[in-house]
């Protein structure tokens, strides 16, 4: 019975190389799930910002139908002056280049920034933002005076 006891106080704990093995498993592990999450972040501040540019758009709708155009030319507002006239709160919205044109369908200009990417709407109306996924450009038509 003494013999047992020497023998199982003589493994404690682990050895060097177990522990090294242990880190170098880990180590891997993280250098291939963290690109991975900073991807899922990345696209889903991407789709953050579009859907600001649909809450945008629909506001925007908004202040048309209250502000109708009198003198027969296509109405549009930017983001500074939704805000500006209580239709929007300005919380979260970042970037103030945004505009919405007055057409059926309303369509919004301009450029949001994630972060590490811009996304681009052009002339995109709310159906285009909603199947576009995550892709960095919305719409096909340049708008106005936006420069490319």
């Amino acid at each position: 019975m003494a013999r047992t006891r020497v023998i199982a106080s003589n493994q404690r704990g682990l050895t060097l190389i177990e522990l090294l093995a242990v880190l170098v498993i880990l180590s891997i592990i993280a250098a291939i799930a963290i690109p991975s999450i900073s991807n899922i972040i990345e696209n889903s501040r991407i789709k953050a910002e579009k859907s600001n540019a649909l809450i945008i758009l629909s506001t925007a709708d908004l202040y048309f139908v209250e502000n109708p155009s009198r003198d027969g030319y296509t109405n549009s507002v930017g983001v500074p002056t939704l805000i500006k006239e209580g239709y929007l709160d300005g919380e979260g919205l970042g970037n103030n280049s945004l505009w919405v044109a007055d057409f059926q369908p309303s369509w919004i200009c301009g450029d949001a920034y994630t972060g590490k990417n811009r996304v681009k709407f052009k002339k995109a109306t709310a159906e285009m933002i909603r199947t576009s996924g995550t892709e960095l450009v919305v719409g096909t038509e340049q708008c106005g005076d936006m420069a490319e």
